[in-house]
């Protein structure tokens, strides 16, 4: 079957390109999938797009990238003997930017999508999820003062999550436009960058949302003495964002700090009963979340684009971060 996908042709080239789905034969955990809508994840996909060093490799991205983006909401048209959903489902995905998609459940996630909740809203799970592996792991618990640095799409959801779990969250952006949408969310202590000394060393858990390293270095000021710094941001860049090791490590010594990754992979994806906490009950936890109100997307939403209009939506969001933040591409009515 001949579908569309978004691909990555060389640094700053963004196309649509048509592709053929293998849809013979699945595996009992294989799903296929037609998309409803897509939602790009700023961080990671302006990183590949412009070609700044991976994570895990100091070796020059290759071009095409055909495999672009990983949150999708769509209809299932054929699963798995041992995966619980049906065609006709609505279901959430860690699917690409592509009008069908096929996927292995264990990996990208297949979870049924509540009645209640609209194909927009449902798509923000995916960057929800980045911050709740930290709920789950941190030692901050309800009550406890928590800073979130940066208020992109990750860093709103963060400090949304941490409010719907009963912390006094304080959040911090250097962006007017990004602020006014935060207070829109419901977040209720919302400040300029420059306003972080007013809150110097009260909070038990310090989430930085930015990826960026002198970002990082202003926010372990925010940590109480024996506070959690957690980098849910990821650095992408190499050499080129980073700070002097002195700007971290005298705070980190002599005020008993904690600095650790804030990655969401540190937990399974799939639950383990031995474990507990999974990826997979994270997804849930979040539509639920969205499906009751607890979690506000709407006003992150600035821009719904056709697929067509893919470079223009990446220019955006990398040009005017004012004006564009979260950016949903409709594949279907």
């Amino acid at each position: 079957m001949t579908e569309k996908r978004v691909v990555f042709r060389a640094p700053m080239v963004a196309e649509l390109e048509s592709f053929e789905l293998d849809q013979s034969e699945l595996g009992p955990t294989e799903v296929v999938v037609r998309t409803r809508v897509t939602l790009i994840s700023p961080g990671t996909e302006l990183a590949n797009l412009q070609g700044k060093l991976g994570m895990h490799s100091d070796e020059p991205r290759t071009y095409p990238m055909s495999h672009v983006g990983y949150a999708n909401v769509g209809t299932v048209v054929a699963a798995g003997r041992e995966l619980p959903v049906k065609p006709g489902d609505r279901v959430y995905t860690m699917g690409p930017h592509a009008s069908a998609a096929r996927l292995d459940a264990r990996d990208h996630f297949c979870a049924p999508v509540p009645s209640t909740l609209s194909d927009e809203q449902a798509v923000f799970v995916r960057l929800a999820n980045v911050s709740m592996t930290t709920m789950r792991t941190t030692v901050a618990r309800g009550g406890d003062d928590v800073a979130v640095v940066g208020q992109g799409l990750v860093g709103n959801l963060a400090a949304q999550v941490f409010q719907a779990c009963g912390a006094r969250v304080h959040t911090f952006d250097l962006s007017p436009a990004r602020r006014e949408i935060a207070a829109r969310c419901g977040i209720r202590s919302v400040h300029p960058a420059e306003a972080m000394p007013e809150f110097a060393r009260r909070h038990r858990l310090v989430i930085e949302a930015t990826g960026s390293a002198r970002a990082l270095a202003s926010a372990i000021g925010l940590a109480r003495n024996g506070g959690e710094i957690v980098m849910i941001g990821a650095p992408w860049g190499g050499d080129e964002n980073s700070v002097p090791s002195s700007q971290l490590t005298r705070d980190i010594f002599f005020r008993f700090l904690r600095l650790r990754s804030g990655s969401e992979w540190e937990i399974p994806r799939q639950p383990n009963p031995l474990l507990g906490d999974s990826i997979r009950a994270n997804v849930e936890t979040g539509l639920e979340w969205l499906a009751d109100g607890r979690l506000q997307v709407a006003p992150l939403i600035t821009h719904r684009l056709p697929p067509e209009q893919i470079q223009a939506a990446y220019d955006g969001l990398l040009n005017r971060k004012d004006d564009y933040l979260g950016v949903i591409l409709c594949w279907s009515d």
